[in-house]
C-alpha cells in the first residue's frame, strides 16, 4: 500500500490490521502527502516493502500477483520468450520486449498479464517491468 491518510486503501488496510492480516506498505518522504497514510501503517505494524526480493521470499516461497505460490505451469512460447529476455537483460518497456522479442504490443501485455499473474514477473515502474528474482 502507498496511499495518503484519506483513502481507501487506507480503509482497506487498517481493517486488514485489525483483523491480524498481512500488510505490506511502501515506505515514503515524510514530507509528501501521499506517503503520510503507508507511512503510518509501518508506525502500526505493516511490512516494509523495500525490494520484490524481501516480499516474495517471507514465508519461504514467491507468491504471485494473486498471493498464491508461484506456479510451474507449461508456459506459451512468448510468454518463455519475455521471461528470458527480462532475466538476461532486467528491466525493459512494453516497446522493447516487442522489439526484441519480435512480436506485438499486444502479444507482449498478453504474455506479461499471465507471467505477473503467475508470479513470474512485476511491474517495475510505469510502462517497465523486471522479472521476479529467482
Amino acid at each position: 500500500v502507498e496511499a495518503p491518510m484519506r483513502s481507501g486503501a487506507m480503509s482497506t488496510a487498517r481493517f486488514a490490521l485489525e483483523y491480524g492480516r498481512e500488510v505490506w506498505a511502501v515506505p515514503g518522504r515524510i514530507t509528501e502527502d501521499i506517503c503520510a497514510g503507508s507511512n503510518r501503517l509501518l508506525f502500526d505494524g505493516a511490512h516494509p516493502l523495500v525490494s520484490v526480493a524481501d516480499f516474495a521470499g517471507l514465508g519461504g516461497g514467491q507468491l504471485s500477483l494473486f498471493g498464491g505460490e508461484v506456479r510451474d505451469a507449461p508456459m506459451t512460447a512468448n510468454e518463455g520468450v519475455l521471461l528470458a529476455i527480462l532475466r538476461e537483460k532486467g528491466e525493459k518497456t512494453v516497446d522493447n520486449l516487442a522489439i526484441e522479442g519480435t512480436m506485438t504490443p499486444a502479444d507482449v501485455f498478453s504474455a506479461l498479464a499471465t507471467l505477473a499473474a503467475s508470479g513470474y514477473v512485476f511491474s517495475s515502474g510505469p510502462g517497465r517491468w523486471s522479472a521476479v528474482p529467482e
